[in-house]
C-alpha cells in the first residue's frame, strides 16, 4: 500500500517515529519535515547521506573499506586503495570438478537409462542403442559445459576494483553491519559449507554478495544464476564470478521429465559441495515484481536437504540474506505488472542497463546476513513433526524421512518422494519468514529515516512531489497509474509484517460492512482463518513450527490492549454465574461430548472501537489484494465451458480492473498487479475451482466439472466479497 504507514524505531534510542507518504507532512501529525530535520541536525539541508549512516550508529560502508581490518598499510595503498585492496584479499581455492562429475557413477547410470527409456519408447531401435548411448554420454557434456562456473580468481580481483569504482559512483554506500561480517568469518571458520539465501530483487543481487565476501576475506559461493543471463560477454564474467547457469523450466515437455538434465545439475552441486565451495541461490527462483517476496521454491534447496540426508555433507550453514535499495537499479516493473510480456536479456539491454546506472543515482545498498540456521537441525526438528503428523494421521506408525541417492529426480529421491517435498518446503517458509521478520526489522529506523530525507529526491518528481509553505515543507506522493504501482513497490517490502494484524483488522471490517458492531469470539477467529486461506499465495503468516490459529489468537489479544477490540464484562451475582454455569452444561449432548471435555461459558462478543486510526490503517491494507480475488473470481464464468490460456484471463482481469477504477468501484490503483492474479489462478486451482496443463507451451486453465456452471461459481464468488467491505481511498 502506497498510504501504509512504516513503525520503527532507531538503533540509538530515538523515539518512534511514523512516517505517512499520503498525509501531506511526512512525518508524525503535527511535525514537519523542517522539524524533523532541525532535531535531528539543527538545519534542514545539512543532512547528508554519510551523517545519516554515522547516526545509525550500527553500520558500516564497504565501499571505504571501513570493514576491512587487513587491508595493506603503505605508500601504494594511500595512493590506489581499491587497486591496492582488490589485489591483496585472500585467496581461496577453486577445485575444478567438471571430469569428477562426468565420471560419478550415479550420472553414468543415468545416461544408460536414458538411453534405454528412448528404446522402450520406441524412439530407437536396440541396434541404435550404442549410438545412442555416444549421443546421451555427448549431451551431458554439453548441458555440464553450459551450466558450470569457471571461477577465476582473476577476473574476481578484476572484477572487485571495477565494482568498488561503479558502486561509488552509483550509490551513496553499500552498508553492512560490522556483527553480521563477524558472524561470516566465525561461521567460514567452521569448515561446514555456507548456502547464502537471499531475497531476490535486482540483478546486482548475484554480484553484491560475492564482492562483500572477498573483500572481507570470505570465500565467494557459486552462484545459482538463469540460464537467461548466459549472454555475450556478460555470462563469460558472470561464471568467471562462480556463476552458475540453471534452466528457469527443467522439463521442457510436459509430463516427461528430463532425467538427464536433473542428474547433471544435481551431480554438480553435490560434487561442489563435496569439493568445499560455498553456494549461493533465491529461493524465490526470480525477481520480485512486486516488491513483496514471493513464496518459495524448494528446487536447489532440496539438493542441499540430499546431500545431508545421504552422508555427501554431515551439515550445511543456510544464511538469509536481505538486499535492500532505496532505488531499484533495474529499473520499475511497471509495464510487466500492466500485462506486458517479460523482455529476455540480451546484451544490448545489458549494455543499456549500465550506461544508465552510471548516469543515475540509487541511494544506499544495505546488506543484511542474518544468524545462520544448521541445515542439520532444520532436518530433524521437521522431520521429527513431520513424522508426528504422520503418526497422528496413520495409528501411531512412525515414519522417519530418508534418502536413497538418485539423480534422476532433482529432489534426489526415489522413496518418500512427497514426504521429502514437505520437509523441503518447511524449511523455506522457515528460511523466508526469518528474512522477513528479523532482517527487515532491524534495518527499519536507517530505512525510515531516509524516506523522510532522502527518497524524495532519490525516487523523483515523477513519483513524489514536494511543495514548501513558509518554514514546512509538505510531501505529496504522485498516485495516479502508473507511478503508484512503482510506489506500492517499495512499500510492499514492509507489508508481510503488518498481514497477521491486517488479516483481522480486514475481517472486523467486513463485520462493520454489514452493519454489526458486535463481533462473536469463534466468528472472527474462523473468518479469519479463512481470510488467511484466501491469502496463502501473498505470504507467509508464521513461522513453519507456529499454529496459524493461535497467532491469530495472539494478534486477536493484541488488538483488545490496543482497544481495538473491547470485551464487556457481566457483572453477575454469584447465584446469576451459577445458572449460567448449569445453562452451558445443558447445551452439551452427553453422547456427543468426548470424554474429558467441559462445557465452557459461552465468550462475549467483541465490541469495535471504530475511532481506532490503528484499525482503519491495518483494514485498507490488503484492499487491493481483496479487490483482485474478486474480480479475477468473478470473471471465472468466461471459463464454463471452454480451455482459456492464462495469459487471456490475466488481460481481462486487468481490463476489468481498469475499468473499475475509472469508474470509482475501486479505489486503489495497486490493484493492477500480474502477479496477484497469477497467484488468484494458484488458490482456484488449490480449491478444484480451476484445473491447468500446458499445452503447446502456454499455460491453459479449464473449470473443473463439479464448477462448470454459474450456480457452483457465484459460491466461490460470495466467498470472497464477504470481505469486499464499503472500501476507502487507498492512494
Amino acid at each position: 500500500m502506497v498510504g501504509m504507514r512504516q513503525e520503527c524505531i532507531s538503533n540509538c534510542g530515538d523515539p518512534w517515529i511514523l512516517v505517512d507518504p499520503v498525509v501531506p507532512c511526512t512525518v508524525a501529525p503535527g511535525v514537519t519535515m523542517a522539524q524533523f530535520a532541525h532535531t535531528n541536525t539543527a538545519i534542514y539541508p545539512s543532512i547528508t547521506m554519510e551523517s545519516l549512516l554515522r547516526k545509525s550508529c550500527s553500520v558500516i560502508n564497504v565501499l571505504r573499506g571501513e570493514s576491512l581490518d587487513s587491508c595493506p598499510r603503505g605508500v601504494l595503498s594511500k595512493v590506489f586503495p581499491q587497486l591496492t585492496q582488490a589485489f591483496t584479499f585472500k585467496k581461496f581455492p577453486f577445485p575444478y570438478i567438471y571430469d569428477t562429475v562426468l565420471k560419478d557413477e550415479r550420472l553414468v547410470e543415468v545416461v544408460k537409462t536414458s538411453a534405454e527409456q528412448l528404446v522402450e519408447d520406441g524412439d530407437a531401435t536396440p541396434e541404435q542403442k550404442t549410438k545412442f548411448y555416444k549421443r546421451q554420454q555427448e549431451r551431458a557434456v554439453r548441458l555440464l559445459s553450459n551450466l558450470r562456473s569457471t571461477f577465476s580468481d582473476i577476473i574476481l580481483r578484476l572484477a572487485s576494483w571495477v565494482m568498488t569504482k561503479v558502486f561509488s559512483k552509483t550509490f551513496s554506500g553499500v552498508v553492512v553491519h560490522p556483527a553480521h561480517l563477524e558472524m561470516l568469518k566465525k561461521a567460514s571458520g567452521s569448515g561446514l559449507p555456507l548456502i547464502f539465501v537471499p531475497l531476490h530483487r535486482s540483478h546486482l543481487d548475484y554480484i553484491v554478495i560475492t564482492y562483500i565476501l572477498c573483500n572481507n576475506n570470505i570465500r565467494s559461493p557459486l552462484v545459482a544464476a538463469g540460464e537467461n543471463l548466459r549472454i555475450p560477454v556478460f555470462g563469460w564474467l558472470l561464471r568467471g564470478l562462480g556463476a552458475f547457469f540453471i534452466k528457469r523450466r527443467i522439463d521442457p515437455v510436459q509430463g516427461r521429465k528430463d532425467i538427464l538434465y536433473r542428474a547433471v545439475l544435481h551431480t554438480y552441486m553435490t560434487e561442489s559441495l563435496r569439493a568445499g565451495h560455498n553456494f549461493e541461490f533465491f529461493i524465490e527462483g526470480g525477481r520480485t515484481r512486486s516488491g513483496k517476496p514471493c513464496m518459495p521454491k524448494g528446487g536447489l534447496l532440496s539438493v542441499f536437504v540430499d546431500a545431508y540426508l545421504d552422508g555427501t555433507i554431515e551439515d550445511a550453514l543456510l544464511i538469509p540474506v536481505s538486499i535492500n535499495y532505496d532505488k531499484l537499479v533495474d529499473g520499475n516493473f511497471v509495464r510487466e505488472q500492466l500485462g506486458t510480456p517479460k523482455q529476455m536479456e540480451t546484451f544490448g539491454n545489458a549494455i543499456s542497463a549500465i550506461w544508465r546506472a552510471l548516469t543515475s543515482h540509487y541511494g544506499i545498498m544495505r546488506v543484511d546476513f542474518n544468524q545462520p540456521f544448521s541445515l542439520r537441525e532444520l532436518v530433524k526438528s521437521f522431520q521429527t513433526r513431520l513424522s508426528a503428523e504422520f503418526s497422528k494421521q496413520n495409528g501411531n506408525q512412525k515414519k522417519v524421512l530418508h534418502s536413497v541417492p538418485s539423480s534422476a529426480s532433482l529432489y534426489g529421491t526415489d522413496v518418500v518422494a512427497e514426504e521429502q517435498r514437505q520437509l523441503v518446503d518447511c524449511i523455506a517458509r522457515h528460511i523466508v519468514y526469518g528474512k522477513l521478520f528479523t532482517i527487515l526489522l532491524e534495518c527499519a529506523w536507517l530505512q525510515c529515516c531516509k524516506l523522510c530525507i532522502f527518497i524524495i529526491d532519490i525516487l523523483g518528481p515523477g513519483l513524489v512531489k514536494r511543495e514548501r509553505d513558509g518554514g514546512k515543507i509538505s510531501v505529496y506522493p504522485v498516485t495516479m497509474l502508473p507511478n503508484v504501482i512503482e510506489l506500492s513497490y517499495y512499500s510492499n517490502s514492509v507489508l508481510p509484517h503488518f498481514s497477521l494484524d491486517s488479516i483481522v483488522a480486514t475481517t472486523i471490517k467486513s463485520f462493520v460492512a454489514k452493519g454489526q458492531r458486535s463481533i462473536p469470539q469463534d466468528s472472527l477467529l474462523e473468518n479469519s482463518l479463512l481470510l488467511c486461506n484466501i491469502l496463502q499465495y501473498e505470504f507467509i503468516f508464521t513461522k513453519t513450527c507456529q499454529n496459524l490459529e493461535n497467532a491469530l489468537l495472539d494478534t486477536i489479544n493484541h488488538f483488545q490492549e490496543k482497544e481495538i477490540l473491547i470485551v464487556e464484562q457481566e457483572n453477575l451475582t454469584e447465584d446469576q454465574t451459577w445458572s449460567k454455569r448449569i445453562a452451558a452444561r445443558f447445551e452439551y449432548d452427553d453422547d456427543d461430548t468426548d470424554e474429558g471435555e467441559r462445557p465452557q461459558f459461552r465468550q462475549p462478543p467483541y465490541q469495535i472501537n471504530e475511532s481506532s486510526e490503528t484499525y482503519h490503517f491495518y483494514s485498507q491494507l490488503l484492499r487491493p489484494f481483496i479487490d483482485v480475488y474478486i474480480i479475477s473470481a468473478t470473471n471465472l464464468h468466461r471459463f464454463v465451458s471452454q480451455v482459456i490460456p492464462e495469459r487471456d484471463h490475466i488481460k481481462d482481469v486487468i481490463s476489468d480492473i481498469n475499468t473499475q477504477l475509472q469508474t470509482g468501484s475501486i479505489e486503489c490503483g495497486e490493484s493492477v498487479s500480474v502477479d496477484t492474479i497469477r497467484n488468484s489462478l494458484k488458490l482456484f486451482e488449490k480449491w478444484n475451482v480451476l484445473e491447468c496443463h500446458t499445452q503447446d507451451k502456454t499455460k491453459v486453465y479449464y473449470l473443473n466439472k463439479l464448477y462448470d456452471n454459474e450456480q457452483s461459481l457465484e459460491k466461490i464468488t460470495n466467498r470472497l466479497l464477504q470481505f469486499s467491505a464499503i472500501r476507502e481511498n487507498c492512494t
